[in-house]
């Protein structure tokens, strides 16, 4: 197991204070105030290790005292400062503290933040003894980054290595390519090219431009080298591993990518000379099938001819093949022109609607043309195969059955409606394998490629002059349906029920009541979009005329045809903000469970809870239209699901998303002074509410006895939640919305969050969180 970097035992720039001047103080013997000891000095703790020095807030500690060998004081006054980076700090200097080594006189401490890394400290002690000014005053200076230092951070801060990137392209060496065809062969090929040339541009390259210095010092970075470390870094180092800056994950990743190695040199052995080798092997393999396919399709018309008098039904067949051919190589040439469908999530709609409409479209009718020859030729082989043989596989025809007789080899070819694949007879269609090869193989990619993009394509409204969504009802598939039973059934239970999912509407539904938009008309189902919902919540209560009620509000509508407008701001490819509409319809998918043995056994089930969020309980459909609409924007209802971070959308905050402007992140407990001070001028002085959102960590610690609760108190969602006060409960990884600010106190504040799920139970209602609580259960706050 890779050892974690031990910090330095002691803060050098701290204890280099030393013992600091000394001057002697003349009292006179009646005076009020006396100094016994003649001397008075600064000196700051020695001996301290780093743990004591920072504190949680991750800010360093000065700590000293002022006095002497044997010194009494009565009653003196001290003032004293402690200067840096332009700032300087009062301490409040406590009577009586001592040293180990018979020190006696008064303590002060100060809290230097992390962000003072190097520079000048200045420490004073002043007092008055009779009319008479004495101070003391020492100026340390900590030392900053070296040169080569900073060369070395520019390096590793700049690397802007992905989780894992290194050791992921060692991956593609493991992969069999043995039954990939060309395609998948060029695709394979094009993936190790870009891993040799993002480790020769973002690594190799880069580590040789540095200086031989830098060189030395990052392979003492790398290897952990604390005294060299400090040396060239000093708090620079410390701070930057002890916040997490990129500094520290880049190190991180490429000791990953060096496996048990610390040389750099390494890199070219382990990933450059064998992914070279390997681009040299998929290169022959390409070419040994782009050779085999010229020569079938030269031969292509001999065997066409042959079979126009033999067999016209076998030479239909074999058209066809060379029709979905076709179709391979104009697939491959859109997706060459447009790089972004090779990516598999570089087309959802809010994708497509921000891009060019000219564009757009066209991809589009070309796709159409595609999808529609793929598809009416697999439908002809189905057919012409049905006259072709009986239901044995047997000619039909008593030529061509002798014709089998001498050559019973067959072939494969798999398409639209056969998926086990059709099984060909290579006497009538000879050196044409290959082609037929080619042709099956494009099953397999109109599934799991072209059919979903032209699915996202032909969601686009090209009818107006910008482009919008259509309505349409967004899929869950069948593999989160299970999951989303366990969590609404329990695992055990979920076996005993069927479970059906459909988009209904309801004659008793409204968009919103007469009491208008509000935050408790939120009621998250079993979806995990608690960032999303949190954040609507958040609006509804700050702003809920933004949601609904003017002409440039989120949702506007009904249309003729009964459809809803929902509007949210997505990025552009140039990830600029821009303004989509989406045309959602008014239905709902709706959780409907039977019981298979026991009917009665459905009075335990809570039948009104969905997948996915609740009308109110007046029947109000906003937040399922937002919800929906959502959906409507990634694709599908599964990829909202937990703000994934493969969808660009998924990275937006959802404040931004519903209202265009980008929020503050407060990362707690950093930021805990300054998002509190803020929240509470907003709420006093501005007289509003700030929209805002909380987010907790991803594991909460059990404070109180209460245990976790059991899958049928917690909500569908499966959230797991812990009790942070007697009888009050918090969910991890969860967003609640800010709903009231109760104490506006300097220090005792005390804030109402709203949770999505409003369900009224003990984890679902609105609760109270104080400061000490804010930091130890959230991470973050965002306002808006």
């Amino acid at each position: 197991m890779e050892k974690e970097p031990k910090y330095a035992k002691h803060y050098d720039y701290i204890t280099k204070i030393g013992l600091l001047s000394q001057k002697a103080l003349t009292a006179k013997t009646e005076a009020p105030q006396t100094i016994n000891s003649g001397e008075w000095k600064i000196q700051t703790y020695k001996g301290k290790p780093l743990a004591k020095l920072i504190n949680k807030d991750k800010e360093v500690y000065v700590q000293f005292l002022v006095g002497g060998q044997k010194f009494t004081i009565e009653a003196l006054e001290l003032n004293a400062t402690v200067s840096f980076a332009n700032a300087k700090e009062s301490i409040d200097l406590s009577k009586g503290a001592n040293s180990t080594d018979s020190w006696w006189g008064y303590s002060g401490s100060v809290n230097i933040p992390d962000t003072f890394l190097s520079g000048a400290i200045l420490i004073e002690v002043s007092t008055t003894i009779e009319g008479q000014e004495l101070s003391l005053s020492e100026t340390l200076e900590i030392a900053g980054i070296t040169a080569v230092g900073v060369e070395v951070q520019d390096f590793l801060i700049t690397l802007n290595l992905k989780e894992s990137e290194p050791s992921d392209y060692r991956e593609l060496l493991n992969i069999d390519v043995s039954d990939f065809n060309i395609g998948e062969l060029e695709t394979q090929k094009k993936l190790v090219e870009t891993a040799l040339a993002t480790i020769n541009s973002k690594i190799i390259d880069r580590y040789k431009r540095l200086s031989s210095e830098a060189q030395d010092l990052l392979q003492q970075v790398l290897a952990y080298r604390d005294a060299i470390v400090t040396k060239h870094f000093n708090r620079y180092y410390q701070f930057l591993y002890k916040t997490g800056e990129p500094i520290y994950d880049q190190i991180k990743r490429l000791k990953a990518g060096m496996l048990n190695e610390i040389s750099m040199s390494e890199y070219d052995v382990l990933y450059i000379q064998p992914l070279t080798k390997y681009r040299e092997e998929l290169t022959q393999k390409i070419e040994a099938e782009q050779a085999a396919i010229e020569k079938a399709e030269k031969e292509y018309e001999s065997v066409a001819n042959s079979l126009k008098e033999e067999s016209p039904n076998a030479l239909a067949i074999l058209e066809n093949i060379k029709i979905i051919c076709d179709q391979y190589d104009a697939f491959d040439a859109l997706k060459e022109e447009y790089p972004y469908l090779k990516d598999s999530d570089g087309t959802d709609p809010f994708k497509l609607a921000t891009k060019n409409k000219e564009e757009v479209e066209l991809i589009y009718n070309q796709l159409k043309n595609i999808k529609g020859a793929y598809k009416t030729a697999c439908h002809a082989i189905n057919e012409k195969c049905k006259e072709l043989y009986n239901k044995k596989g047997i000619p039909k025809d008593k030529a061509l059955r002798a014709k089998v007789g001498k050559d019973k080899s067959t072939m494969k070819i798999t398409t639209i409606g056969t998926p086990k694949g059709l099984k060909l007879h290579k006497a009538f269609f000879a050196a044409t394998e290959k082609m037929a090869t080619r042709a099956s193989g494009f099953y397999e990619i109109y599934r799991g490629e072209l059919k979903p993009i032209y699915t996202d394509f032909s969601h686009i409204d090209f009818s107006q002059e910008a482009m919008s969504i259509k309505a349409y009802n967004p899929k869950y598939d069948k593999e989160s349906k299970l999951v989303m039973n366990e969590r609404q059934l329990g695992k055990e239970n979920a076996k005993n029920y069927d479970v059906s999912y459909k988009h209904k509407s309801s004659d008793t539904d409204v968009l919103v009541d007469e009491k208008g938009i509000n935050p408790e008309d939120v009621d998250q189902g079993g979806l995990g979009d608690c960032y999303f919902l949190g954040g609507v919540e958040a609006l509804a209560k700050a702003d809920p005329a933004q949601i609904y009620g003017k002409e440039d509000s989120i949702i506007t509508g009904p249309d003729k045809e009964g459809n809803y407008t929902v509007n949210f701001y997505v990025p552009d490819e140039n990830k600029e903000t821009k303004r989509v509409a989406v045309k959602v319809a008014p239905t709902f998918m709706k959780f409907k469970a039977d019981h298979k043995e026991d009917k009665s056994a459905l009075k335990d089930l809570r039948e009104k809870r969905t997948p996915f969020a609740q009308k109110s309980e007046d029947n109000e459909i906003w937040v399922q239209l937002l919800e929906k609409g959502l959906a409507q924007l990634e694709g599908s209802y599964e990829e909202i699901e937990g703000k994934s971070s493969r969808n660009s959308i998924g990275k937006m905050s959802t404040l931004e998303m519903l209202t265009g402007k980008r929020p503050r992140n407060y990362t707690l407990p950093k930021d805990l002074d300054e998002v509190i001070e803020r929240l509470i001028t907003a709420y006093t002085t501005d007289n509003k509410l700030p929209m805002a959102t909380f987010a907790t960590k991803e594991k909460l610690p059990q404070k109180q006895k209460g245990k976790k609760q059991d899958s049928k108190e917690a909500p569908a969602s499966g959230e797991i939640s812990v009790e942070y006060r007697n009888g009050v409960y918090l969910y991890q990884n969860h967003r609640y919305s800010l709903g009231d600010i109760e104490d506006t106190t300097k220090g005792s504040e005390i804030l109402i969050l709203q949770n999505p799920h409003n369900d009224k139970t003990k984890s679902g209602d609105a609760i109270q969180i104080n400061r000490q609580e804010l930091e130890e259960y959230f991470r973050n706050i965002e306002i808006n």
